[in-house]
């Protein structure tokens, strides 16, 4: 994926929403602010004259009215209001420079800042060296019809413009070619295609750019199959990260696997596993690849061994709580951490699990990263060791009755934070105890939800109940509008 610097880069071309929202008003108020301005010059100050008047409002007007236009020549596949947005945040800087400038008798100075900008925006959106040069002709024509028309050819004011242009042209050219590339990536082709990918939901050029940067490597995935015959329950993790976001990579991969598996008797869980965005799959093509896959050995049965299931239990330490269902050969552990909250378990863990799990005689240990607490990440390995090696040495009594059970049910409403509105809920009897999983499709969950609903379950006759998202990014991301 991306490196820190680059996606700090990206971040600085957000408007953030509220603002975004009433962009074109402020657009307007802003165009009309200089004009007060100059008005006002005239008015009260004669600083102005009356033509030259007549010459610094029509270059502001016909700026502020033409910039929106070329952005959205320049970037076709952005709407209308987007190239206000945009064109408000080329310009709005301009203007603190311009009431400045007003006062030293030089109108219009203030679009000498438009290349700084816009050069870096264009050429993020189009990746084109060629049309981020629109930006510093822009700049260029503006100078020069002021020094004809505003200063008259007067020296000081000419060779001020023209120094303070080109140190803006030198700047942003310089900026601009020092970012291209960054750890041997195109910072501006996979900006313009993530872009694309955003606000048109077009992610051939992006997946294109992850399948050139991305690494070929195995991928397991643990399957517990509760075969019931009419109805079957796999718990399943594929180890691998369902991002970076929409359907790119392997973002949609557990809507892929309901819609995958919606002919079968057997419903999938699918749980998200230790790891980050470095384990995206590198296109939905090949998300859908590994579903079938998937599918094809959950239906067939194919190596799945019959094996006994031992009674769910949890482990917990200051940091984290463990809900764990082992079974012969295999131990399921769902990571928490309820207190302070957590985001994506590092791979490390998935793979210091299975180091531990040979010495405690387990075949399989698998990291599900339950994602039910919003915080951020906990990136040393070894704060999570304590928990694994509990899971791992603590036993439980072997199941003599067991059952699994599963309900699925649509919330009303616009849930914030929910992609899709079903909530899946998976009861496993063990003797005469249930214990509940149930599944969100969000990406996290804000501190307490997660108790509160274990409440509620415990109330209605659960001994115990985990809840988990997929951590589902297939409606997250940022969207310029």
């Amino acid at each position: 994926m991306l490196d820190k610097q680059a996606v700090k880069y990206y971040r600085t071309l957000r408007i953030p929403a509220k603002i975004s929202k009433i962009s074109i008003v402020l657009y307007i108020v802003m165009l009309a602010l200089l004009v007060l301005m100059y008005l006002m010059h005239y008015c009260i100050g004669k600083a102005i004259g009356l033509e030259k008047l007549y010459t610094v409002l029509t270059i502001h007007i016909v700026v502020w009215t033409i910039t929106p236009l070329l952005l959205k020549i320049t970037i076709p596949y952005i709407k209308p209001r987007q190239s206000v947005n945009a064109a408000f945040f080329l310009l709005v800087p301009a203007v603190p420079i311009e009431i400045a400038s007003s006062f030293a008798y030089m109108p219009c100075l203030g679009y000498v800042i438009i290349p700084l900008l816009g050069v870096l925006f264009i050429r993020s959106f189009t990746s084109s060296r060629l049309k981020s040069y629109i930006a510093v002709l822009q700049c260029l024509v503006i100078e020069f019809l002021s020094i004809l028309f505003i200063d008259a050819m007067e020296l000081y004011s000419t060779v001020t413009r023209i120094a303070l242009a080109l140190l803006s042209l030198s700047m942003a050219l310089y900026f601009s070619e020092t970012i291209s590339y960054k750890n041997d990536m195109p910072v501006y082709k996979i900006a313009s295609s993530w872009l694309k990918a955003m606000m048109m939901n077009d992610d051939e050029e992006l997946s294109k750019i992850f399948s050139d940067i991305g690494t070929y490597e195995r991928i397991d995935t643990y399957v517990m199959l509760f075969d019931q015959g009419r109805k079957s329950i796999a718990l399943t993790v594929p180890l691998i990260h369902f991002g970076p976001f929409r359907t790119a990579g392997s973002a949609a991969f557990p809507h892929l696997m309901d819609k995958i598996m919606s002919s079968s008797n057997i419903v999938p869980i699918v749980f998200h596993s230790a790891g980050s965005h470095e384990r995206n799959l590198v296109s939905f093509s090949e998300s859908l690849n590994l579903g079938k896959v998937i599918a094809e050995k959950i239906i067939s049965k194919e190596n799945f061994v019959e094996e006994t299931i031992y009674e769910p239990f949890r482990v917990r330490n200051t940091l984290f709580d463990a809900f764990v269902l082992q079974t012969s050969s295999t131990v399921f552990i769902v990571l928490s951490t309820p207190i302070r909250g957590n985001d994506d378990i590092p791979y490390q863990v998935q793979l210091e699990a299975e180091r531990l799990g040979q010495r405690y005689g387990f075949s399989n240990v698998v990291i599900i990263d339950a994602h039910n607490t919003e915080g951020g990440t906990i990136n040393d390995t070894s704060k999570y060791l304590e928990t694994i090696i509990a899971a791992l040495s603590k036993s439980s009594k072997q199941c003599t009755k067991t059952g699994v059970g599963y309900g699925e049910a649509l919330v009303k409403g616009i849930v914030e934070g929910l992609c899709t509105n079903k909530v899946k809920v998976v009861a496993i009897q063990c003797d005469d105890a249930l214990y509940g999983i149930v599944y969100l499709y969000g990406n996290n969950a804000k501190i307490g939800l997660r108790d509160m609903v274990r409440r509620l379950a415990i109330d209605l006759g659960y001994k115990d109940a985990e809840i988990v998202t997929a951590d589902d990014h297939s409606c997250s991301g940022i969207t310029y509008d």
